[in-house]
């Protein structure tokens, strides 16, 4: 198995040992190295609990994280200067597709051009699409009945 880096942590004011949830796993397994070395730690500090870290993770939701490639087009199409933002955004995808940017380059570029869509709710991205979805089915009604 591959070693853990930095696999305990001892935080002395709170009196935690913080430990990783691979390392806490190997050492419920009596004889390996990662059982050794936390009863080593509880050993020097009896006293203290041990923790498994956790990623702190951000309170803010980010809704723009799921964002496709069809959404920005119709976004894009749907406000000012839509020809000239949709070259930009042709050429930004171009790139992403023969491997000199990502998507994730892509979605920033869209992000700093519209920031509004950092104050979309998930709520707001559920109505975009079925107004979309919405307007596609009247599109196709309009082309199967001949107009």
């Amino acid at each position: 198995m591959k070693p853990i880096q930095r696999p305990i942590r001892i935080n002395r004011p709170e009196q935690t040992i913080f430990v990783s949830k691979p390392f806490l796993k190997r050492a419920n397994l009596y004889g390996t190295e990662e059982s050794k070395m936390l009863e080593e730690a509880r050993a020097a500090y009896p006293n203290f609990k041990v923790v498994p870290r956790s990623i702190a993770k951000s309170n803010k939701k980010r809704p723009h994280l799921k964002v496709s490639y069809a959404y920005m087009e119709r976004y894009i199409l749907s406000h000012e200067k839509a020809e000239e933002r949709m070259k930009e955004y042709q050429e930004m995808r171009f790139r992403a597709e023969c491997q000199e940017k990502t998507f994730s380059k892509v979605k920033e570029w869209f992000v700093a051009l519209y920031p509004e869509i950092d104050d979309f709710t998930p709520e707001d991205f559920k109505r975009e699409q079925e107004e979309q979805i919405r307007d596609d089915y009247c599109q196709c009604e309009k082309i199967a009945s001949g107009f």
